[in-house]
């Protein structure tokens, strides 16, 4: 399994790929990274940002902040670590850039419990943030700054 950057002139067909996936999500973040298998056949990808700003009132630093925008892996390779993978090399991203804070807000379609599981089993967290229905995810690119409240 291997994660890196996608390439210019492939995000149309992660758009085609996430879309025969059943996601009506498309990879227009700043940053896009994309699983490949061990055919280096691309199975997965992730969008984001690494200069966000939360918008609600439970973030625990000022911005920059990640968002991660969306997460889409092929139905044929899921629970195969890679979009834990993706997380991670996102989160090593944004470590790398100085960002402290991440956060992702599940779609609030159906299966919003299991995507949220899905997260915090990533090592997520809901963060406090009353005017959501469903929680907001948040988690530290580092161990928690000193003098910093828990996400």
């Amino acid at each position: 399994m291997k994660v890196r950057p996608a390439h210019p002139g492939e995000r149309p067909a992660l758009a085609a790929a996430a879309a025969r996936a059943g996601s009506a999500y498309t990879p227009d973040g700043e940053l896009v990274l994309v699983a490949v298998d061990d055919h280096e056949q691309v199975v997965g990808w992730l969008s984001g940002t690494l200069a966000g700003a939360y918008p609600g009132p439970g973030a625990p630093c000022p911005p920059p902040h990640g968002y991660v925008q969306a997460v889409v892996v092929a139905p044929g390779a899921r629970r195969r670590g890679y979009g834990h993978t993706l997380l991670a090399m996102f989160v090593s991203r944004a470590r790398q850039a100085g960002v402290q804070w991440l956060f992702a807000a599940p779609d609030e379609g159906p299966g919003v419990e299991a995507r949220a599981a899905w997260l915090a089993s990533a090592g997520w967290e809901p963060v406090d943030d009353p005017g959501e229905a469903w929680p907001v995810m948040g988690r530290w690119t580092t161990p928690r700054p000193c003098g910093r409240h828990a996400v």
